[in-house]
């Protein structure tokens, strides 16, 4: 494996609308699962990653995107990449809040990649195998549902034998499952 995808790390997840099916209070959770993901990423930067991919999606992407950039700040070690489906994809579905997450994330990344110019069908998943094949370990918010995208780059990365971390959503009390490669 490359050396650079040893230390690399990408993140999936579902959108803020699909995270969570019966929390009575989603701030809440949100707020948890930041918190989660902050010490995930602590304990990545902790074992020598330092390479963090954001596929730069609503929700899990931005999310975990922002938490890393706080560390970035005092790290010069570690480094963001951006890699987004098709250009002006904050154009299509984000409202103002997600745009300037999108904006300030993406301002802030090392290296922006755009895999096509214009919206294809397919080209989310090509983003997400794009993320699988540059990373080591896949850090999954997961509500459960193997028929999402993130359903699907759960199951690629385990047939790419890389490392998976899910972050169950299904539960409130967001368990971790680690799934090692063979």
């Amino acid at each position: 494996m490359d050396k650079h995808i040893c230390h690399s790390v990408c993140f999936s997840g579902h959108r803020p609308d699909k995270l969570f099916k019966d929390s009575i209070n989603k701030e809440e959770q949100l707020q948890k699962l930041s918190d989660c993901l902050y010490e995930l990423i602590l304990d990545c930067i902790n074992e020598d990653f330092t390479d963090f991919y954001s596929g730069m999606a609503r929700g899990v992407d931005l999310i975990a995107s922002e938490l890393f950039l706080e560390f970035k700040q005092s790290n010069d070690k570690i480094k963001h990449h951006a890699v987004y489906p098709f250009a002006n994809q904050c154009n299509s579905k984000y409202n103002t809040y997600w745009k300037n997450k999108f904006m300030k994330v993406l301002v802030n990344s090392d290296t922006n990649t755009v895999l096509n110019q214009h919206y294809t069908r397919g080209c989310y998943q090509q983003r997400n195998k794009y993320l699988v094949d540059n990373s080591s370990r896949l850090i999954a918010v997961f509500n459960g549902d193997y028929n999402s995208g993130t359903g699907k780059t759960i199951q690629y990365a385990l047939k790419k034998n890389i490392e998976v971390i899910i972050v169950h959503t299904s539960d409130n009390n967001l368990p971790i499952e680690i799934i090692s490669p063979k």
